[in-house]
């Protein structure tokens, strides 16, 4: 609900579907990645990392949408924009889940050219929409 609602308003993108989350190694094509933001979380309840993974199209059409401004290329320019993209879903996240009694500390997320993910269980959420696939990936670490 936090990527949708985030990609709606920032990005007009109005045709978001989620697919059923999945275990990385069973997804049917790997991901492929041009920009991967990574936020590390560490709470009572949860140790590990969050990530947003764009491939390089889709992150490029989205940025076109949010800020009127077409890019051929990711670049020192636009990749900045991965980490807030990242930032405030896990914002939005993070506020929904405090309702429930699950507090998160705020974190400030990290950006990768791939989508290299050094963790043995890793979940995914593949996105489709009209700017293209992206995916949110969840790896737990030892508590």
């Amino acid at each position: 609900n936090s990527t949708k609602s985030v990609l709606e308003g920032m990005g007009d993108v109005k045709d978001l579907a989620h697919k059923k989350p999945t275990y990385m190694e069973n997804l049917e094509h790997p991901i492929e990645a041009g920009v991967a933001s990574k936020i590390m979380i560490s709470s009572e309840f949860f140790r590990g990392n969050f990530y947003v993974i764009f491939p390089e199209s889709s992150f490029l059409k989205l940025y076109e949408n949010a800020v009127f401004e077409e890019q051929d290329q990711i670049n020192d320019e636009n990749i900045d924009f991965a980490g807030e993209l990242a930032n405030i879903i896990y914002g939005q996240s993070k506020k929904i889940l405090s309702a429930a009694g699950l507090n998160l500390d705020m974190a400030i997320p990290s950006i990768h050219r791939s989508s290299q993910i050094q963790s043995e269980l890793v979940i995914v959420i593949p996105f489709e929409s009209s700017i293209g696939n992206f995916y949110i990936a969840v790896a737990p670490g030892e508590l």
